[in-house]
């Protein structure tokens, strides 16, 4: 077998063909011996665990604590319903938990032959090509498929690029405060119906502009006006600009939104705790499926957020 090797009958992810044909009779074998001798104890040996729809996993955390060296990629998950399907699994330590993530969701404009989700429409802000709403003001909606299989942990980054004179938190709309309106001028992360809140990416008018300081992010010089309640401390806020907004009527590609850098040294945004990834841990199982809204309560020639990567994983 070459470039790799099996060990106690466990297959590794580059061998999926060749340990499956070589070890299953071994391990069939194993099976009877040990049948015959231990009492009819079932074997612990799970060969190619996930690597096909014949040995599908529960998770991608059963196949990591089975083999924490297996690599990332697709594997063969069965749901509750024992419905066989392939999903991703991040092996590599995310959010600081080693291995084990299944990939809910993933938009990546810097893949060339990328496009974006039907819900959204595709914005040339060359050498970017980039996702931003249609729905013009208010939310448009992407949803990433769970197909019920709980997790209670939910770790996700995004890039993004603010166009023009986006507010953060405070609503020019007057009552677009709830979970369900354009709440933010950014994006919205959220499961279930009705809709909990995961976790907000805002966009703040200025990093250093008093004039009017109040659309400015909480974090910045002179701080803008407080995310909702239901968001609590479950957000990261940055702006792309510096200056009055007057004078800021394009994209800031040259400032990626909630990467933790490029702040001002009197601005607090970067130093937003995780940054640039998120963690939520929720108390309880869920199944639900996760909703990616871009949101502005005003008309995309005043504002936009315009997205270039997002990533979300859960387990």
């Amino acid at each position: 077998i070459k470039q790799a090797e099996c060990k106690d009958l466990l297959c590794t992810f580059d061998l999926r063909k060749d340990c499956r044909k070589m070890f299953f009779p071994i391990v069939l074998l194993g099976v009877i011996l040990q049948k015959a001798t231990t009492s009819h104890q079932p074997s612990p040996y799970q060969p190619c665990l996930g690597l096909s729809n014949e040995t599908a996993a529960s998770s991608c955390q059963e196949i990591y604590h089975h083999d924490p060296a297996a690599p990332s990629g697709y594997y063969w998950i069965t749901t509750p319903t024992n419905v066989t399907l392939q999903v991703y699994c991040e092996m590599t330590e995310k959010c600081c938990i080693h291995g084990g993530w299944m990939r809910a969701g993933y938009i990546n404009m810097g893949d060339p032959t990328a496009t974006c989700p039907n819900n959204l429409r595709t914005v040339s802000a060359s050498p970017k090509t980039l996702c931003g709403r249609t729905i013009s003001p208010g939310c448009s909606s992407v949803f990433f498929h769970i197909n019920g299989l709980p997790f209670n942990k939910v770790c996700g980054r995004a890039v993004g690029y603010q166009y023009y004179s986006m507010d953060a938190f405070e609503r020019v709309v007057s009552g677009a405060t709830s979970i369900d309106s354009p709440y933010v001028d950014g994006i919205s992360i959220t499961h279930g119906t009705p809709r909990k809140h995961i976790f907000t990416y805002a966009v703040g008018l200025s990093d250093d502009e008093d004039d009017p300081f109040i659309y400015n992010c909480p974090c910045a010089k002179f701080p803008g006006s407080a995310a909702p309640e239901f968001v609590k401390g479950n957000y990261f806020c940055e702006s792309g600009m510096t200056g009055h907004y007057s004078s800021n009527n394009f994209i800031s590609i040259n400032d990626p939104l909630w990467d933790g850098q490029g702040c001002l040294s009197d601005n607090n945004c970067c130093a937003q705790s995780g940054a640039p990834w998120f963690l939520r841990n929720i108390p309880d199982d869920i199944t639900d499926d996760i909703e990616m809204r871009l949101c502005s309560d005003q008309v995309i020639a005043n504002e936009d957020v315009l997205l270039e990567l997002m990533e979300i994983y859960v387990q």
